[in-house]
């Protein structure tokens, strides 16, 4: 296994598939000096002099790819071996699923040195599994794959989803499976091209079948066009012999009725794409679609399913939508938006742009690949940067941690003593503070994880701007956002990004929803900081989030479990799993922020934090430009409570004052406000006294017992304002 190899075999179950797949991959080993042979049925004299013009050697087994005759399957082993004595390779690479299954089994017996499948998607075994033959094929898939895979040295997967599958049903041994993205696409090959605005166009490229969501794709044009008649659809690929390809009729009668423009296979998809808008793949699963990554790299926006291996090319709401698979009424809102927000398909756009230069690069792709096949050396493991000993970058402006910070002989920014406190600082010193923690690189990506969308606006808009004036990239996460939310997060140059959450409930099947949620997000985005705060997000938040990334947990309150005595089983439950859940997550912190010594102090006392890894900053903070000095209002007298209506905020004695006290003061009325009752809280405190904000006030209580001593012409409102 340690020997560099001079010849490699890479068998393809599908001739035209090696240049448009792998030609890149035969060019970087053909350059290393490595004699490659391309084995693969069906080859035509074009498909021939293409890999002999990659620099590959090109050599026929036979194989039939869709049938399930058991001699034709037994032929096709024989004949692979047969191919593979001839090569005497000392490396063998095959993907689709009949060559990995019997390309190993041959392999095998051959004793080749480096047996590597790769698994570019489960297809029509695992996404067709209904009725009897489904099942039988699917069984069978499984159990062939499972015999197959114990005769690899490695299984390379395109996406988390396949390789999880895989591991958990034990077909594969974990040790062996290796994630390694998508085929990629060659950037310079497919450049950004501007995008087509009028008309509107939705384009797909797949071959015909029936699980790359073709019948969905036409009824969703087929409903768009009764009301935008101008819209394009263009449809491209050829026909196939797979069980779940589509008639040529079906596809005939679309095209005729003009609902779409069927354009066939096409050698070149670039002046196709250069001619769209938006891509669609409504796919039910994928390995890593090949096509979606060339419309990224072309800078399209992209349509896809909520499914393994579509899910990986679009983070949604930032470079397109998510839907789910096979749900035609999601995918035609999905596409309206584009038709009736068309200002969306450039920055959309961009950001496809900049996800496939981020992870579809072939060659950084084939860097992977080259140094499975034995091709390159492994580099020294990097170094992990922490929040303890990160490289200080000259342009950021002091940070305010001086007092607990210093600089050691490499000039690396290092924080001292324990339970640092920066309570002075501003948004913006807070930015480059966590700008600070990042590995140094042109654009650092920050990713706040929030239990609630509108706190991100009410909360973090000022930090998300100094961010962003500080060049990072900044990701939204959050439960719920609606379209106006999503909007304004826009506004402050941040991406928002939806995962699924109940921030109140209990139930573990919803929690570890959202824990895989986020941990596939996070493998997404690949951030550099990960900033959850509230319980939830902190938790599952720092939980899911990988070992490069510097995880700084912001704790904005003790919250319930902590200031509750629990009188019922749930809430004795929450205080005996929520400090250990705590603990546990915070362990995985670099840093840890409080806004008040007191829950600093609860937290390292009951050791859910390493006090040296606790920062005291204060509170959220104002801008004092926007909450200027207003007058206060002395007649009437006034006193306002701004809070969510919770037990511990101290609000409890509002509602029962009103019924005891309104008969008697019926000049004085007790008038909850709000969201619901379409006030603000700015103009709530203009009216109001200046009363101290904070837990425990009891203030609804202490109004209900000053109601009596008020003279008539004076007025008591206590102001309930949602938050």
């Amino acid at each position: 296994m340690g020997i560099i190899p001079t010849r490699v075999a890479i068998v393809a179950h599908y001739a035209p598939s090696v240049a448009l797949f792998r030609g890149a991959l035969i060019r970087a080993l053909v350059q290393r000096g490595v004699q490659v042979w391309v084995l693969a049925p069906d080859f035509t004299p074009a498909t021939r002099d293409q890999v002999a013009m990659l620099g590959g050697q090109p050599a026929d087994y036979f194989l039939n790819r869709t049938g399930a005759n058991p001699f034709h399957d037994i032929r096709s082993v024989i004949s692979l071996r047969s191919c593979l004595r001839h090569c005497q390779p000392q490396a063998v690479l095959a993907y689709g699923i009949k060559p990995v299954v019997y390309g190993m089994l041959a392999a095998q017996s051959l004793n080749i040195p480096r047996r590597i499948a790769l698994i570019t998607g489960l297809s029509y075994a695992f996404t067709h599994p209904a009725g009897v033959k489904g099942a039988s094929i699917h069984l069978a898939a499984r159990l062939l794959y499972r015999v197959a895979l114990q005769a690899s040295h490695t299984v390379l997967f395109q996406n988390t989803d396949d390789l999880y599958e895989f591991t958990e049903t034990s077909i594969v041994s974990p040790q062996k499976a290796l994630v390694v993205g998508g085929t990629g696409v060659d950037l310079e090959e497919f450049a950004a091209h501007p995008p087509t605005l009028e008309p509107i166009t939705f384009t797909l490229a797949a071959r015909l079948l029936r699980e790359k969501g073709i019948v969905e794709f036409a009824q969703a044009a087929q409903r768009l066009k009764q009301h935008y008649p101008n819209a394009r659809f263009l449809l491209l690929g050829g026909l196939d012999t797979n069980p779940g390809a589509l008639r040529e009729h079906e596809v005939r009668q679309w095209a005729d009725a003009g609902i779409l423009e069927w354009h066939g296979h096409v050698p070149d998809v670039r002046p196709y794409f250069a001619q769209t808008s938006v891509y669609v793949l409504p796919s039910y699963r994928e390995g890593v679609p090949r096509s979606t990554q060339e419309a990224m790299a072309m800078a399209r926006p992209v349509i896809t399913t909520d499914a393994p291996g579509c899910r990986e090319t679009v983070i949604d709401g930032v470079n397109g939508f998510l839907v789910p698979p096979r749900d035609v009424d999601a995918l035609v809102r999905a596409m309206e938006r584009f038709i009736v927000q068309p200002e969306l398909i450039v920055g959309m756009g961009q950001a496809s742009r900049r996800l496939a230069e981020e992870r579809f690069d072939v060659h950084k792709i084939n860097q992977r690949l080259l140094q499975v096949i034995g091709m390159t050396r492994t580099a020294s493991t990097e170094s992990k940067v922490s929040l303890r000993s990160v490289p200080c970058q000259e342009s950021v402006p002091p940070t305010g941690l001086e007092t607990g910070a210093a600089v050691d002989a490499e000039g690396r920014f290092v924080l001292q003593g324990s339970a640092i406190d920066c309570s002075g600082q501003t948004h913006t010193q807070q930015a480059s503070a966590l700008k600070t923690t990042a590995q140094s690189r042109d654009a650092v990506r920050v990713v706040l994880i929030a239990h609630y969308a509108p706190s991100i606006l009410n909360f973090r808009g000022a930090l998300i701007r100094a961010l962003v004036r500080n060049g990072a990239d900044v990701f939204a996460l959050a439960p719920d956002y609606t379209h106006e939310l999503k909007d304004a997060v826009w506004q402050l140059g941040a991406y928002p990004v939806d995962y699924p959450m109940h921030r109140t409930g209990m139930n573990p099947l919803t929690d570890l929803r959202t824990f895989f949620a986020l941990r596939r997000l996070l493998h997404q985005l690949q951030p550099d900081i990960v900033f959850p705060y509230s319980i939830k997000p902190v938790i599952y938040g720092l939980l899911a989030a990988g070992g490069q990334a510097q995880k700084v947990a912001l704790i904005e309150g003790a919250g319930y479990t902590f200031t509750v005595t629990p009188s019922s089983p749930r809430e004795c439950l929450l205080h005996l799993i929520v400090p250990c859940l705590y603990r546990r997550a915070l362990r995985r912190a670099h840093a840890v922020f409080f806004l008040n010594p007191d829950d600093l102090r609860e937290f390292c006392t009951r050791a859910l934090v390493n006090p040296d890894r606790a920062i005291l900053i204060g509170g959220i903070g104002v801008d004092l430009i926007e909450f200027a000095p207003e007058p206060p209002v002395l007649e009437p007298i006034t006193f306002t409570l701004a809070a969510r209506l919770l037990r511990e905020k101290g609000s409890g004695g509002v509602c029962p004052s009103r019924p005891t006290h309104q008969p008697t003061l019926p000049q004085h009325p007790f008038s909850p406000t709000g969201r619901d009752g379409h006030q603000s809280r700015r103009a709530a405190r203009t009216r109001s006294a200046p009363v101290g904000r904070g837990r425990h006030l009891g203030m609804a209580r202490a109004c209900a017992r000053c109601a009596p001593l008020l003279r008539p012409d004076q007025r008591l409102c206590a102001a309930l304002i949602l938050s």
